[in-house]
């Protein structure tokens, strides 16, 4: 949009032989994996409870969390933000990864600890990352810095470091914005008021979790 056309910087990878670690294979997680295998991925995955039919299907191997981490050039995390998951990768982790690992998240911020990314990036073991989703969003999305007195030392902290990968030319940060389709948004409104409409009525929500 610029005119600049450059390849400076711009070098990437294939995804064909490289593994990808795929931690969660709930709705989101499956069908990523599903999308992984058309590039001739080997897929790892790790979830509290492996389905091995799934597993079978989609030419998918469980594994657990250590092993993922070692063997993974590209993590995706797809899991639900729960006292087990928060930053289920943290700087342990980052010692596991092959160097040159590509990290993505688009589940929720405190997944991934922001300062193990950055550590990565830093040091090499990490090439890249892509998050949809970051700790300390709110303040970061919402300017409160202005505020900074009610945030605790804590908050600061991670918003600072969040400001420290907004810099990097290896990050990109989009807005929690992964849904925002004209056609996704329809169906999420659809799908609210059939959830209501069953409720009222008596009947089984059709998008009931558990």
């Amino acid at each position: 949009g610029h005119g600049d056309f450059t390849r400076d910087n711009l070098r990437g990878i294939d995804l064909a032989d490289k593994t990808v670690g795929v931690i969660g294979t709930g709705r989101i997680g499956r069908e990523v994996t599903r999308r992984l295998k058309a590039f001739s991925t080997r897929v790892l995955a790790f979830d509290l409870r492996p389905d091995a039919d799934f597993a079978r299907s989609a030419g998918v191997e469980y594994v657990d969390l250590e092993s993922l981490y070692r063997s993974s050039n590209v993590l995706t995390f797809h899991v639900p933000l729960r006292p087990e998951t928060h930053h289920i990768f943290d700087r342990g982790s980052l010692r596991l990864v092959p160097w040159k690992t590509y990290l993505v998240n688009t589940s929720r911020g405190a997944v991934v600890d922001t300062e193990a990314v950055i550590a990565g990036l830093a040091e090499g073991r990490l090439a890249g990352a892509a998050l949809d989703t970051f700790e300390s969003e709110e303040v970061v999305m919402e300017e409160r810095f202005h505020v900074a007195d009610h945030l605790t030392q804590a908050e600061l902290r991670r918003a600072l470091a969040t400001y420290h990968l907004l810099r990097s030319d290896r990050v990109i940060l989009s807005p929690h914005n992964a849904y925002n389709t004209e056609e996704a948004l329809e169906r999420i409104v659809s799908t609210t008021i059939a959830n209501l409409e069953a409720f009222v009525e008596g009947r089984s929500t059709p998008n009931r979790l558990a």
